[in-house]
């Protein structure tokens, strides 16, 4: 499981994704792999950006992707943007 810090803003995003790129496992064929969201406090439009990418990576390499604890301004930002079918907690199998 991969766990988001509680910030996450532009100015963590690039890193973030850069670390957790080398933390997923070379080969996540059929697996599940599930971000942690739970501590997030502060967060921007780079936090979604964030989780789509690491989405696309994960299903790249034929694995799923699932979020959990994603509070309410997460799910709210989600929301807005109309990604909800992507990333709310219970859209693990979604195609991207």
């Amino acid at each position: 499981m991969l766990q988001l810090p509680s910030q996450v803003t532009a100015t963590e995003a690039r890193d973030l994704l850069a670390r957790f790129s080398l933390a997923l496992p070379a080969d996540v064929n059929g697996q599940l792999v599930t971000v942690d969201a739970s501590a997030v406090a502060q967060l921007d439009s780079s936090c979604i950006a964030l989780l789509l990418a690491l989405r696309r990576r994960v299903q790249a390499g034929g694995g799923s992707f699932g979020l959990t604890g994603a509070g309410a301004p997460l799910l709210a930002l989600v929301r807005a943007y109309g990604l909800d079918g992507l990333l709310s907690p219970d859209a693990e199998s979604a195609p991207l």
